[in-house]
């Protein structure tokens, strides 16, 4: 399964992003801001 790290500030759409990529088969890592994503990111390549 394809994974997205999704960094995203607003929450009503990050929640709406979050549900229609897992819909599409995504398995979704998702952040409210870029440092946290990219902290994950580094801790998982």
């Amino acid at each position: 399964m394809a994974r997205i790290l999704l960094a995203e500030d607003d929450d009503d759409m990050r929640r709406f992003l979050v549900k229609a990529l897992e819909r599409a088969g995504y398995q979704v890592s998702d952040f409210d801001n870029g440092a946290s994503a990219y902290e994950r990111l580094r801790e998982e390549p």
